[in-house]
């Protein structure tokens, strides 16, 4: 009995001498790493980039196309054309250039953010303004608030009459309310700049042709073909003062009647050469639409606008201010 003990004892710990090195090899395979180790509510270090280290983007054009393209984009919407062209800023981390543009019209603000992607070919990616976006970027550009340069166009040679002066054109509705809400600022600005300047107006029958409807052609155009002929005898403002101050007390709209417009007809005027030329003045009314679409384009027929030296379009409202920029060395009361 005291043998089997022995046996059954050597036996146990033989057996218990080979779990323990079996348990040693399992724990040194399987032994978890350095990084296992640590402590489970430790938080593994995050590497956070700084915006030095984020891929930048350079330019593919300079700072002045980017300008010259913005000012065409922004001459592709109307009211745009109402705001002074800020310099665009490149953003390296997104490839684009943006601006902020502010609008004053009619005592109104209004800002515009634009961005506009920097490829090859520069496109238009998105403008706060007017709902969607053109269907293509004019060829035209803003130079300044109201005034637009007009693409193709070269100055004004000799034989548009204006010598050495700068030809101004004022495209005109006689019965237009905006045309004439627009004389005051006409006449002071032509009164500023009287000796740098050759004034023409120019027909552009806008409202009267709706007046045509009901009172015809030639009851409608009278007032145009005597405003062309006096304006040949250099008897033009007088004229056109007394028959608009006319127009406005009359308080309907309806064309002055020719009884009316005899009685403004001022003194000096030679009536012989003056009847002549209403004879065949439609003409000349029908010349200067053809020329009013040449310069103002088919979608901006609208009265009244004003031409400089045969290439700017500028806005009655910034007469002024469009002239200074344009010809800084003029008679500049403003900039």
């Amino acid at each position: 009995m005291k043998v089997m003990n022995e046996k059954t004892v050597q036996y146990a710990t033989l057996s218990l001498a080979v779990i323990a090195v079996l348990l040693l090899v399992y724990m040194v395979a399987f032994a978890p790493s350095a990084q296992q180790q640590l402590s489970p509510t430790t938080p593994t270090p995050m590497v956070t980039q700084t915006p030095a280290a984020c891929p930048q983007a350079t330019p593919t054009h300079s700072v002045d196309e980017a300008k010259r393209y913005l000012a065409r984009v922004m001459a592709s919407y109307s009211d745009m054309a109402y705001a002074e062209v800020p310099t665009p800023q490149f953003n390296p981390y997104n490839g684009e250039w943006e601006a902020n543009i502010t609008i004053s019209r009619n005592n109104t603000i209004q800002r515009v953010f634009i961005r506009i992607i920097d490829s090859p070919a520069l496109q238009l990616d998105k403008a706060y303004l007017e709902g969607p976006k053109p269907l293509v970027i004019s060829d035209n550009w803003v130079v300044t608030n109201g005034t637009i340069r007009i693409a193709g166009k070269i100055p004004c040679v000799l034989e548009a009459g204006c010598g050495n002066k700068t030809c101004v054109w004022e495209f005109a509705d006689p019965y237009d309310r905006y045309s004439i809400s627009a004389e005051e600022k006409m006449n002071a600005f032509l009164a500023r700049h009287n000796g740098s300047v050759e004034f023409t107006y120019r027909i552009l029958l806008t409202q009267s042709a709706l007046l045509e409807n009901n009172y015809g052609k030639e009851e409608v155009e009278r007032i145009s073909k005597y405003f062309i002929c006096a304006q040949d005898q250099g008897l033009l403002a007088p004229l056109k003062k007394c028959a608009l101050d006319k127009y406005k007390t009359k308080g309907v709209d309806a064309p002055l009647t020719k009884s009316e417009l005899d009685a403004c007809l001022p003194e000096g005027l030679d009536m012989e050469k003056f009847e002549r030329c209403v004879s065949t003045a439609y003409v000349r009314i029908a010349s200067d639409k053809t020329l009013a679409e040449t310069y103002l384009g088919v979608s901006g027929l609208t009265t009244p606008s004003v031409v400089f030296g045969c290439q700017y379009r500028v806005h009655p409202t910034y007469l002024e201010h469009g002239f200074c920029a344009i010809y800084p060395d003029g008679n500049c009361t403003t900039r």
